[in-house]
């Protein structure tokens, strides 16, 4: 229950201007989704602080509460928005049930 402003910038620059992507000019690692002007599907997944210590079944009694996470979540889109082209941002809808499906550029 700690993300603040701090963690939003934080990962907003990192998933902006991380050079996670080859650059056919200066080689792997080189680029990233700002210099390649990718697109950034973002979601939502608030389910990822769950505990699992002892019994069978995750606890979520220490996430942060859904109305404060949905204004986090907010908030960090429109960092996204800041720090890249807006038009590239997509998200989906904060709390559905969705099904994504993508095909991943690997092996990394």
């Amino acid at each position: 229950m700690g993300d603040s402003k701090k963690e939003i910038d934080y990962m907003a620059n990192k998933i902006v201007n991380g050079k996670y992507f080859d650059c056919k000019e200066k080689g792997p690692w080189r680029a990233s989704v700002k210099t390649e002007n990718l697109e950034i599907l973002s979601v939502s997944q608030f389910t990822l602080y769950g505990r699992v210590h002892k019994g069978t079944k995750p606890d979520f009694h220490h996430a942060m509460p859904s109305k404060d996470s949905k204004v986090l979540y907010d908030q960090f889109l429109e960092k996204l928005k800041s720090e890249h082209d807006e038009t590239k941002i997509f998200d989906g809808e904060f709390g559905a049930d969705m099904k994504v499906s993508l095909v991943n550029d690997g092996p990394v």
